[in-house]
């Protein structure tokens, strides 16, 4: 659920991947106390469209379809469904959140975009070096053996790349095989045009000028460090949520998360950056280009499960927009 152009970007930068693809954690929300559970699922059930991977949208006679997709190596997820496979193979167009050659091209447009606010640019980790005690260097170390990366070119990293990539394990680092890939692979083994909606200026914009200044993202990745080993098990957690379809309860759970162990000033803003900006910003871009492309019907979209459930969620900006939404129950057939 988190936005999957960052990690093609990771790839262009590390590297293709292939590693194990399941990560083998535990399920952390499961685990936890019944009040705890109680109150995510409360806060979820808010949510418009709060439960659900699938729907059919129609307006006029016109029907379309989105999945919600999910940026996970798991094979348990990275999976399409007979059904929507089908709906794939006839459709007119697939429309996804970035195609893979789109995702080379806006990695030149952000190193071409200066920041607005030269201050807030995220600094390289070489950089703020000297911020890090000697056991955090230690660990960042590390993490860098363990993405096959020398320390000296993880020092180049910016510290909000740096940030997402210690969150992403060795177990699940092979991007090429996300459900959006098998998606956009699909689409086009079955001649049907795939493109993306992400818009360069908008993503450099969003990448290039982040809200979270430097001391922040230093804050964040210290806090971090003493907790990488629990990244497979936080990987779990979100692997079963997806297949429960629980999209809304995912973003309560990660909220509740980064809360319990963030002092409160960092958790705020890491969830501005990622759900004020990340997600709401994006689906307020993609609605233009939506609306003009599902007008007559018959496309597919896949995008992250996350930019579907809440009031700024796809779904409902579609519902005020006339649209019909209708979740899509396929039993055996998918994973919901």
């Amino acid at each position: 659920m988190q936005i999957r152009l960052l990690f093609l970007l990771f790839a262009l930068f590390l590297g293709a991947t292939s590693v194990e693809s399941r990560c083998k954690g535990k399920d952390l929300f499961a685990r936890s106390s019944p009040e705890f559970q109680a109150a995510i699922q409360s806060a979820a059930e808010k949510y418009p469209y709060h439960t659900g991977l699938y729907w059919e949208i129609s307006k006029a006679g016109k029907t379309s379809w989105i999945i919600g997709t999910i940026h996970i190596s798991d094979t348990r997820v990275s999976r399409i469904p007979g059904f929507f496979r089908k709906k794939i193979a006839s459709s007119r167009l697939v429309l996804v959140e970035a195609t893979e050659s789109q995702s080379a091209e806006f990695m030149q447009k952000i190193l071409q975009t200066p920041p607005k606010t030269p201050a807030k640019r995220s600094a390289t980790l070489g950089q703020a070096w000297a911020s890090f005690t000697p056991k955090e260097q230690k660990l960042l170390e590390k993490e860098a053996r363990s993405k096959n990366l020398s320390i000296e070119r993880m020092k180049f990293l910016p510290l909000g790349i740096l940030s997402l990539l210690i969150d992403k394990p060795k177990c699940d680092r092979d991007n090429q095989r996300y459900l959006d890939i098998f998606v956009e692979k699909a689409a086009i083994r079955a001649r049907v045009p795939v493109s993306g909606l992400d818009d360069a200026n908008t993503i450099a914009r969003l990448i290039s000028n982040p809200d979270i200044d430097d001391a922040t993202y230093v804050n964040y990745v210290k806090r971090e460090l003493p907790r990488l080993k629990q990244r497979r098990h936080e990987i779990e957690t979100l692997v079963q949520m997806y297949l429960r379809g629980e999209t809304a309860k995912y973003w309560e759970y990660s909220k509740a998360r980064i809360r319990s162990y963030l002092p409160k000033g960092t958790a705020r803003s890491l969830e501005r950056e990622t759900f004020d900006r990340l997600i709401v910003e994006r689906n307020k871009s993609w609605m233009k280009r939506l609306r003009r492309e599902i007008r007559d019907g018959n496309v597919v979209v896949a995008v992250g499960a996350g930019h579907l459930s809440g009031k700024s969620g796809l779904l409902y900006l579609l519902r005020q927009e006339g649209f019909t939404i209708k979740r899509l129950s396929c039993g055996k057939d998918c994973t919901n």
